[in-house]
């Protein structure tokens, strides 16, 4: 019987501790089957509250502190030069000679902020604006005639001054050949060319009389012609 009864509480502390042995009920959740704290343990991480609250920082005011420097490295050119100098030509002796040496080397310190020129009380600070249109002058037409006036004083000094003969421009072989060429043509138009014909015809007369006027000859002298032959 214990055995029986070890059995069944075996089972039941399995199926309490098994999550997927657990069975949930109709519209609620699972069971849970870790040991969890008390509903009144907090979760989370718990905020550390600053040293100094907002009323100690807007009620004081704390000035700045230098940074330390940065120690710099040893010397160890130095370091050697006072070896040599102690006759120390081994390790070991380069080990005594160094124990009691603080050789480091020497840092440039420069200036950390640029240094500021404030100007006189009297200087104005900003881009300087455009300076204002003169109204008056406008409504005067006074650039109107301004501009007129020194037109007119251009246009005299240019009518006083003498006229510049043109050169003409130096004859090339280019344009005497373009002046020839326009010459041909023109004496081309005027000479009247006779038709081509052969040299065998060239004797030879039309064999039917169309009784037309030639060239130069009326109508009259034409039938008069006509009459002798």
């Amino acid at each position: 019987i214990n055995a029986e009864y070890m059995g069944q509480q075996f089972i039941m502390k399995t199926e309490v501790k098994n999550v997927l042995l657990v069975k949930d009920d109709v519209g609620k959740s699972k069971p849970v089957t870790r040991d969890l704290p008390s509903s009144d343990h907090a979760y989370g991480k718990s905020n550390e509250k600053d040293a100094e609250g907002v009323g100690q920082i807007t009620g004081s005011w704390k000035s700045h502190s230098k940074s330390s420097a940065i120690v710099p490295e040893k010397d160890f050119k130095k370091l050697n030069a006072i070896s040599l100098q102690k006759k120390a030509t081994n390790a070991k002796e380069l080990a005594k000679v160094r124990k009691g040496l603080d050789v480091r080397l020497k840092t440039k310190e420069g200036k950390k902020g640029v240094e500021l020129i404030i100007p006189d009380a009297d200087f104005s600070y900003g881009k300087p604006t455009k300076p204002p249109t003169p109204i008056k002058q406008v409504v005067h037409n006074f650039y109107g005639e301004t501009a007129v006036a020194e037109s007119k004083a251009r246009y005299d000094e240019i009518s006083k001054t003498p006229e510049r003969k043109l050169r003409k421009p130096k004859e090339t072989q280019a344009t005497k050949k373009a002046a020839e060429a326009v010459k041909k043509k023109a004496k081309q138009k005027t000479e009247a060319k006779e038709p081509f014909k052969m040299n065998k015809f060239l004797s030879a007369q039309a064999k039917i009389n169309t009784h037309l006027p030639k060239k130069g000859q009326s109508k009259k002298e034409n039938n008069e012609c006509a009459k002798q032959d």
